[in-house]
């Protein structure tokens, strides 16, 4: 098991700006105006990214250990082709901003539900990048990451909590409860390790 604790990751303003006018929000409008705009909302973000405590950890387990802890019926959950060996993921952007989420409404709300995805997507990009450091080492190398739980929703049945437990995900302050993560801004997903394709 890795543990990444507070990890720092970088804010890509303009990915924030192309996300907010592409769902329609006019962020010029809403954060005072042309001449005010940029100062406003890079204020704006990095007052909302300082209630963020990205954390993650992460495993690597082979098809044969996978099938010994959970049964053989996880593999019809997985995407097994031209694959043995996994890395689990788990990765949570903290508690603190849960109850700054609550008080916001309409414009600054739908502006924040991007900022929080567009950092939390920068967040699994880094820590892909250090699995994929690994696996170059074993002469593989990654898949894009298949999602199994996002920010609340279960995409499909897997064992869960018995997996965030091998995961030592408390190690994070990450809990499985009523069929879900707390805290709430938290992702769960797997890379695969293929053979490096020969150039």
């Amino acid at each position: 098991m890795r543990k990444v604790k507070n990890f720092k990751i970088p804010i890509y303003y303009y990915d924030i700006e192309r996300k907010s006018k592409k769902e329609g929000i006019d962020a010029i409008e809403l954060f005072g105006g042309k001449e005010n705009y940029e100062k406003n909302f890079k204020e704006y973000v990095s007052n909302f990214v300082s209630y963020l405590s990205p954390s993650a950890v992460y495993d690597t387990i082979e098809m044969i250990e996978m099938e010994k802890l959970f049964g053989k019926d996880i593999i019809s959950s997985l995407d097994t082709k031209g694959c043995n060996i996994y890395s689990f993921v788990i990765i949570t952007m903290g508690s603190d901003i849960e109850q700054k989420m609550a008080l916001l409404e309409d414009f600054e709300l739908a502006v924040s539900k991007i900022i929080m995805d567009v950092y939390s997507n920068t967040a699994v990009k880094s820590v892909c990048e250090m699995v994929a450091e690994e696996s170059k080492k074993e002469n593989f190398e990654v898949s894009d990451p298949v999602y199994l739980y996002v920010d609340g929703k279960k995409l499909v049945e897997f064992p869960l909590k018995e997996l965030s437990e091998r995961l030592l995900s408390n190690k994070i302050s990450v809990f499985f409860e009523n069929d879900s993560f707390k805290p709430l801004y938290t992702r769960f997903f797997y890379l695969k390790w293929v053979t490096k394709k020969k150039k």
